[in-house]
């Protein structure tokens, strides 16, 4: 857990300029759970890290929470397996190797005048944060965002969650080598 803990510190040092981070305490002081509260401008991050007990069928996993939420979705490209849930499709369940991580998030824009619905616009960007840093805590966990140069052809930024962190700035340039 520790090793998990560090990996994702480092990501976010190295990447998420300008974002904020703050440690909560989980609930009844588990040790095997990291819980923490993102920020940047309007948006609004919680991720929660746990500890999976060994054995556990990441599809019997699946379906099973698929069956229990009949609106929640199968979501491909994050994770060993993965769910989208939630209001506005705003929180993304995943496990990956040992861990079952879940991405919060909630935006909070203040239009202007006639510019549309904010309403809207905030559900859309919610969902969209949400799976754009489950993504983000996905390669972290896999220590894939330490600093050290990656090639074409090694698979990183090979799923399209990936290419779009780096699109949208939240991937460091120094992670890169176009050699």
């Amino acid at each position: 857990m520790i090793e998990a803990a560090k990996n994702v510190h480092d990501a976010f040092a190295l990447n998420l300029k300008g974002w904020t981070r703050e440690n909560v305490e989980p609930f009844g002081n588990e040790a095997n759970i990291i819980v923490e509260n993102w920020g940047f401008h309007d948006r609004r991050v919680r991720v929660s890290i746990a500890l999976m007990r060994s054995g556990v069928n990441n599809e019997q996993w699946l379906a099973d929470f698929l069956r229990r939420d009949m609106r929640a979705k199968r979501l491909e490209g994050i994770g060993d397996a993965a769910a989208v849930w939630g209001y506005a499709e705003s929180v993304v369940t995943f496990h990956t190797s040992t861990f079952n991580v879940s991405v919060s998030s909630a935006t909070d824009f203040k239009l202007l005048g006639s510019y549309g619905n904010a309403k809207e616009l905030n559900e859309s960007e919610s969902a969209a944060t949400t799976r754009l840093i489950a993504c983000f805590v996905n390669i972290a966990l896999k220590g894939d965002l330490r600093l050290r140069k990656h090639v074409p052809g090694d698979g990183f930024l090979s799923r399209p969650c990936e290419q779009e962190l780096l699109r949208k700035g939240l991937l460091s340039s120094d992670l890169l080598s176009w050699t």
